[in-house]
């Protein structure tokens, strides 16, 4: 099952609960997103700034996500997030 849905017709009707398992998701998975990020920007604030654009972009899309699917999104994002951190740095 795929985390986002892009068809408008194959989204799902999002309630508060739904919200709710996305907002659980991203704390479960904090610690573990933060670990990757720091061990890969080497830089707490950096990490953190990576975690948080990944959660934000959780929550932008919280009508495609899939909560039951939101851990693997997330991890994907933040891979993302931090590989544009490090062709930031290359500039």
């Amino acid at each position: 099952m795929a985390a986002l849905t892009r068809e408008p017709s194959a989204r799902r009707r999002v309630d508060g609960r739904s919200h709710c398992e996305l907002i659980r998701a991203i704390e479960q998975a904090r610690g573990a997103l933060l670990w990757v990020a720091l061990r890969s920007l080497g830089n707490a604030e950096d990490a953190e700034d990576a975690v948080g654009r990944t959660a934000l972009a959780a929550w932008r899309r919280r009508e495609e996500l899939d909560p039951k699917c939101a851990q693997a999104w997330l991890f994907g994002a933040l891979r993302h997030s931090i590989g544009a951190e490090l062709r930031s740095r290359e500039r």
